[in-house]
């Protein structure tokens, strides 16, 4: 009998550590993806920032002169991303917005109440509420101007989504590395 517990221990040499090494690849692996989250946080409110559109709406009765002279003039400013300035008619936002509500909200044969408008993208360090604040009244100055609309809130709302998002990652992280360590300190105690 005891030469069976003899031949048994024989048989396994030593300790396997496969579960271990993955277990340990495996949390390092998930705490590198929270670090790139974390690292790259920047770049995302950047990219967001710059998607965020300004429209600005054209007086009825101005010329087309006047509407490319103001397009001309949005373009060279010094807030504008380059190539983002877009003249949208009435006729092509109508269309837009049956696309995007059907048709049956245009079944009682309205005027169409749009106007002509300039659609532009702001470069990321002017996307601010006082900045675009400034922006929207030195554009409001211009007599071809109706009124200047952005989304407001949406500024501060993906500012304050990504400084959470960022303190998650670093939370999570930090937890990971704690895993990560007491894997790799038990498995070393182990094998000693």
């Amino acid at each position: 009998m005891s030469e069976s517990i003899g031949k048994i221990r024989s048989k396994k040499s030593g300790p396997n550590y496969t579960y271990a090494v993955l277990s340990v690849a495996l949390v390092l692996f998930l705490l590198g993806c929270f670090a790139l989250v974390a690292l790259h946080t920047e770049q995302l409110i950047r990219m967001m920032k710059v998607l965020v559109n300004i429209l600005v709406e054209i007086h009825p009765d101005t010329t087309e002169g006047s509407i490319e002279e103001l397009m001309k003039h949005i373009d060279t400013s010094y807030y504008t991303k380059t190539s983002t300035v877009q003249f949208i008619s009435k006729e092509e936002a109508l269309e837009a917005l049956k696309n995007e509500l059907g048709d049956d909200f245009l079944q009682f044969n309205f005027q169409n109440p749009l106007y002509d408008m300039i659609r532009f993208n702001t470069q990321a360090t002017y996307v601010s509420g006082t900045k675009l604040e400034i922006i929207k009244n030195k554009l409001q100055i211009n007599e071809s101007v109706n009124a200047v609309y952005y989304q407001e809130g949406l500024v501060e709302k993906v500012g304050k989504n990504m400084e959470k998002l960022t303190w998650l990652a670093i939370i999570g992280g930090g937890l990971l590395l704690l895993v990560a360590l007491t894997l790799i300190h038990n498995t070393i105690k182990l094998a000693l």
